[in-house]
């Protein structure tokens, strides 16, 4: 379970607020499922909250969805899905990847994104392929 409240000091905007929680299975020791769920409320992003600017999501909630499995030792596949549902927009995401782990601090992948945002003025699909990766300390 996670949260924060963000009280704004500037006029007249609400705060903000936020609560979500997450949950993951273990299928056995090659695949897993993490799902998560977000609701809350935000009037200004940062940078707007300090000008005045009412220029946030509003009131939302999203819910995601991940599945990993482990092909082999070093590398894993991976597939994930979200959407969001906001005053000011609805997005849904869809993620696919496959990963290799050469040694236990990187990981490198390949990874396509398919993206939709409608704020009810446009609709937009967006396409992108990723080389990523992460080195963690």
């Amino acid at each position: 379970l996670q949260g924060n409240f963000v009280m704004n000091d500037v006029g007249a905007l609400d705060d903000s607020y936020q609560a979500g929680a997450n949950i993951s299975f273990n299928f056995s020791d090659a695949i897993s499922m993490r799902l998560a769920g977000v609701v809350g409320s935000e009037e200004c992003t940062i940078a707007g909250c300090a000008a005045g600017v009412a220029d946030g999501r509003g009131d939302y909630f999203g819910v995601v969805g991940r599945i990993r499995a482990n092909v082999t030792e070093a590398t894993m596949l991976e597939l994930s899905g979200g959407y969001v549902d906001a005053d000011a927009f609805d997005r849904m995401n869809v993620n696919a990847g496959i990963y290799w782990n050469p040694a236990a601090p990187l990981t490198i992948g390949l990874q396509g994104d398919y993206t939709n945002t409608d704020t009810g003025a446009a609709d937009v699909d967006r396409i992108t392929a990723s080389l990523v990766t992460w080195w963690r300390f």
